[in-house]
């Protein structure tokens, strides 16, 4: 687990980064050669342990039958709210999403899960920084929690329906009124 202290310290290398400068050494770690052959399962019920998480996702393979294209199921912490199922391949990785189509995978909650790829580490970074400015407007700029929303797939913060921080087609970081 993170302490405050090395989060805020991890943002402000990431901000350096989005900003153009050098790559922090998180981001170098071995530990995130994986994610193009991971899916992401979420829709967990908070806190859950990860023996039930893992559990839940192991059956759902055995179901499927695809326990040798499966290298690894996880979660990222324990207790968590969701799982990880790496692949040997990304075409085992795109069977499992086809075969997906006739199983719901439920929580031991009864909730249906939801899958998902695991972003890339510019992926995640980008939506940090949008994560942050967020943040920033609320705590800050005292704006409303309920006016500020952030249009993950797109890529942009919206207050009171204004775009204010957005993500433009070289991937840089851009703000307007508010967010200046």
């Amino acid at each position: 687990d993170m302490s405050m202290k090395e989060l805020k310290n991890e943002m402000c290398e990431l901000r350096k980064f989005i900003d153009g400068g050098p790559k922090p050494n998180m981001l170098n770690e071995d530990k995130y050669e994986h994610r193009d052959l991971e899916v992401i399962a979420h829709g967990y019920e908070k806190d859950k342990d990860a023996v039930d998480i893992e559990r839940i996702l192991s059956n759902l393979i055995k179901d499927m039958k695809i326990e040798d294209r499966v290298s690894k199921v996880h979660t990222f912490s324990d207790p968590s709210s969701i799982g990880v199922i790496r692949f040997n391949t990304v075409p085992s990785k795109f069977g499992f999403y086809k075969k997906l189509q006739d199983f719901t995978a439920k929580s031991k909650g009864g909730n249906t899960l939801d899958f998902e790829n695991n972003k890339t580490l510019e992926e995640k970074t980008r939506e940090k920084h949008l994560g942050y400015t967020k943040h920033l407007l609320i705590d800050r700029e005292k704006v409303k929690p309920e006016s500020v929303k952030i249009f993950w797939r797109h890529e942009y913060v919206e207050v009171d329906k204004v775009k204010v921080a957005w993500l433009d087609s070289e991937g840089q970081y851009q703000v307007a009124g508010i967010a200046q």
